[in-house]
């Protein structure tokens, strides 16, 4: 068995996806059995670190990984910076190509120096929550039931507007929340 990471130059990005990451590198995560390329761990994660540096004035809160699969698509990956480490941890169902971005959202209703703003910052660039529209995020805001399902369809990738079978009335697929 071997592995090997390497940071790959032909990227298949588009332009635009290439000025939205800024020009940061693309590792390509590669595990072989013999002759035969290991793409699934058959329902395993594995842990990986990746190696970053924060720019000056970036909040690791905003630091996030895309995945780039087979269509071209960049897919935000679950995962942490580690400041004492300077990585990015990472728990992967499978390997491919592995982008380092910063995503920023700012909202109009929530200040920098707010209790909650780090929180903010942390589920809105992961799209775990997007806000309620026109640049508000509305965070004293009760939860209701629909805004945590669609939460929690957001961290584990579902796409709710494919899924047939919910009985509740209040979870709309296409909702702000």
């Amino acid at each position: 068995i071997s592995l090997e990471v390497v940071q790959v130059k032909d990227t298949g990005l588009s332009s635009e996806q290439q000025a939205e990451l800024s020009g940061r590198p693309v590792y390509d995560f590669t595990v072989m059995r013999g002759k035969e390329k290991v793409s699934a761990f058959n329902g395993g994660v594995v842990t990986v670190n990746i190696p970053y540096t924060l720019a000056k004035g970036e909040n690791p809160n905003n630091v996030v990984v895309y995945y780039l699969d087979d269509v071209g698509k960049l897919n935000i990956v679950n995962g942490n910076y580690d400041q004492s480490t300077q990585s990015v941890k990472l728990l992967l169902a499978h390997f491919s190509k592995y982008i380092v971005g910063y995503k920023r959202i700012a909202f109009d209703d929530v200040a920098l120096e707010s209790w909650y703003s780090k929180s903010v910052d942390y589920v809105a660039a992961r799209d775990i929550f997007s806000g309620t529209g026109a640049s508000n995020f509305e965070p004293l805001t009760q939860m209701n039931r629909a805004m945590f399902v669609k939460a929690l369809a957001n961290l584990d990738g579902v796409d709710l507007t494919k899924y047939q079978g919910t009985t509740f009335n209040d979870v709309k697929a296409n909702a702000w929340y």
